[in-house]
């Protein structure tokens, strides 16, 4: 699958790789503002908070667009695969749908996932016909095991629900998408654009943030469609970014950008790096690969490695600031151009410089 691709899950065909819930916001009419603002194309929504025994009554369901967005109909509140099993049946009873995002959570207080249940319950419903998608703790193994009795997906939680502690359970969720052969979403604990970031980059293929969004202070997100981001994830480096500038800077003193590539610094390092070069720099300065730091950080722009994002998805989340791309031969550095980029040249060091 490349960055270019629709994110296909149990067949159907998703341009946006951002899911939304539909909780928490603090009215129907902040809801569907978010909804419309996320450029999103699927909603889950929660069954147990509707009146299913009553379908004339009005729920949630009557003020968002079923001809714009698909519906994942969620069994949050479910304590036992048995009461997900029947909330699932009850809800494609109504003629909702047969794709359903499951979740069992006996825990009250931290709201993990229930392992045993949820795999029991996951059977009862393939065999029944559903589409699973399964929340679930961030296990390879128990994710090996859903995928093996025909999910559709899997989708692990970076952290606790609600929680916005961002991704704390990474070396696990890269193992289970190195693993997995269907769609990877991860689920839970977003707080920041940055984690939803962190997510692609290390190779999910979509996020679902509910609590983030629904509670901001301005519940529309800037969480456009940031498809697969082809960034390497090395190990973190000691680096004294503002000084090897500067020295890079007297060094080259005709130089007119400064690129910084610092692939092993984890986000939030990367972020204040950035903004300290940004803030002490002499010359604009473009950030390799990470337009979610180009933002926080105020850079003048983006410098993308040939296989990554479109320049087209890049000006989306930059605007009018700088795309530049490294190119590794004549006819890469044309197509390039032809985008709207400027072409470099391959390989550049940590700190990088255009003269």
């Amino acid at each position: 699958m490349t960055h270019t691709d629709p994110l296909v899950v149990a067949g159907v065909e998703l341009r946006s790789r951002l899911f939304i819930g539909t909780g928490k916001y603090p009215t129907e009419e902040s809801m569907v503002a978010a909804l419309e603002a996320s450029g999103c194309e699927l909603v889950t929504v929660a069954l147990r908070r509707l009146d299913l025994d009553d379908p004339k009554k009005k729920t949630i369901l009557d003020v968002i667009d079923w001809k714009r967005y698909r519906i994942l109909p969620n069994t949050a509140g479910c304590r036992t695969a048995d009461e997900a099993i029947r909330i699932a049946r009850l809800a494609r009873s109504m003629g909702l749908s047969d794709w359903v995002k499951l979740e069992v959570i006996p825990d009250p207080r931290y709201l993990f996932p229930d392992p045993e249940e949820t795999l029991k319950a996951a059977r009862v419903l393939v065999d029944e016909g559903f589409q699973v998608l399964p929340y679930i703790n961030a296990d390879p193994v128990l994710a090996r095991k859903l995928e093996e009795i025909g999910t559709v997906t899997v989708m692990p939680l970076g952290s606790p629900i609600g929680s916005g502690q961002g991704i704390q359970t990474m070396e696990q969720i890269r193992i289970i998408i190195e693993e997995a052969r269907v769609p990877v979403v991860v689920d839970a604990g977003i707080g920041v654009p940055s984690d939803a970031a962190l997510a692609m980059e290390l190779g999910a293929d979509a996020v679902l943030v509910n609590t983030a969004i629904a509670l901001a202070s301005d519940p529309q997100p800037e969480l456009p469609d940031r498809r697969r981001v082809a960034t390497e994830l090395a190990r973190p480096v000691a680096m004294a970014i503002v000084s090897s500038a500067e020295a890079g800077l007297r060094a080259a003193p005709r130089a007119t950008i400064l690129q910084l590539r610092a692939p092993g610094l984890h986000t939030v390092d990367l972020e204040r790096e950035a903004s300290a070069l940004v803030g002490s720099s002499t010359v604009p300065v473009v950030i390799s690969s990470r337009c979610d730091v180009v933002l926080a950080c105020g850079a003048a722009g983006v410098n993308l490695p040939e296989r990554d994002i479109s320049t087209r998805d890049a000006r989306t989340l930059v605007g009018e600031r700088l795309v530049g791309r490294s190119v590794h031969s004549l006819e890469s550095a044309k197509a390039a151009e032809a985008e709207g980029a400027r072409a470099g040249a391959a390989g550049y060091a940590a700190i990088g410089l255009f003269e």
